[in-house]
């Protein structure tokens, strides 16, 4: 498989919330150099830089 789908990152995020586990990793060995990313769930929130 060349490259990872949008489909790949929804099975993914919906293992992760069936399970409660936090963080997964799709791994493409289907490429001439493996591939991988690593999804958080739930996705972080941004932070925001102190007023002042």
């Amino acid at each position: 498989m060349p490259q990872l789908a949008a489909a790949h990152y929804d099975q993914l995020r919906s293992y992760l919330r069936a399970s409660g586990m936090a963080v997964g990793l799709l791994v493409n060995f289907g490429r001439e150099r493996s591939d991988f990313r690593r999804i958080d769930w739930p996705p972080a929130k941004p932070t925001r830089k102190p007023r002042g």
